[in-house]
């Protein structure tokens, strides 16, 4: 009997992890035959996001490579990896930040794509509107801020998968945070498109009642919930620098919370940003 059981175990010891492999590859594999052609973008706005789909057996630690496939795995995406541009301030060269499990990054977008030579990566465009609320902090706080991060934080990556899991109130109030970015795209469309003032006022209110919802499951947030983190993550680098940048609401949802297919698949807060269609661009595709 124990033979028996030692011998199906041995069999499943090695089926289990070759279905896996075979699920993830397949899966890319499809996605990327999915793909428009690269386009050659020459100007990149500040926090305009890059998505990553690593080979993730050709990544170069050990480390690296579980986290890639575990990050395909449980999560179900091609993008297992990604961060934020913000060009440099004096040559205008679009810099790539990101957050490795060796640590926080910032390093030539040309460079980091032939060095690391993904499976593909692509841009999720976001510009900041004319009419914003908030403008651009200045280049030196920008600049700051950047240094600060690769000097004193570490970087955990489990953070973000088991952020994709979370069911909490925090989840609650990431949801009615999306809300209340599309509804307030709604308004600007509405007055941008010379709406009556009647359609103007209707979705103004709408903006008004998903706040005060979204405030209300804030304010039963624990403050420790508030805190910037020691600990970061790629999905909660990009938010901080977001936010940062005035491009998301600050300082909720935690930046600790957000997840990689948050920024990827999925819909994530946006305010003071021009309205457009914001598909993935296929910038890399070997």
């Amino acid at each position: 009997m124990l033979a028996l059981v030692a011998k199906h175990g041995k069999a499943g010891g090695l089926a289990l992890p070759t279905a896996l492999l075979i699920a993830v590859e397949m899966r890319d594999m499809y996605q990327r035959g999915q793909w428009d052609s690269p386009r050659h973008i020459t100007t990149f706005h500040d926090g305009d996001i890059l998505l990553i789909s690593n080979r993730w057996w050709a990544l170069p630690t050990y480390r690296q490579r579980f986290y890639s496939l575990w990050t395909k795995t449980l999560l179900k995406t091609t993008w297992d990896d990604l961060g934020v541009i913000i060009n440099d301030g004096e040559t205008g060269q679009a810099m790539l930040f990101i957050a490795e499990p060796q640590g926080v990054r910032y390093v030539p977008l040309t460079e980091f794509l032939a060095a690391r030579d993904p499976r593909g990566a692509a841009v999720r465009r976001i510009k900041r509107a004319a009419d914003a609320s908030m403008p651009a902090p200045p280049r030196q706080e920008i600049v700051a801020f950047v240094a600060a991060q690769i000097d004193k934080r570490q970087v955990r990556p489990w953070l973000s998968i088991r952020a994709a899991w979370d069911i909490g109130n925090f989840r609650q109030q990431f949801r009615w945070a999306i809300e209340v970015s599309m509804q307030a795209v709604q308004v600007r469309k509405a007055r941008m498109s010379h709406s009556s003032a009647a359609m103007i006022q209707a979705e103004t209110d709408r903006f008004h009642e998903k706040l005060a919802l979204e405030q209300a499951i804030v304010d039963r947030l624990p403050e420790a919930g508030r805190a910037v983190a020691f600990e970061t993550s790629n999905a909660a680098l990009v938010a901080e620098t977001l936010a940062m940048l005035h491009l998301v609401p600050s300082p909720l949802p935690p930046p600790q919370l957000y997840a990689p297919t948050d920024f990827s698949t999925g819909v994530f807060p946006l305010i003071n940003h021009e309205p457009s269609d914001d598909r993935p661009v296929i910038i890399y595709k070997p």
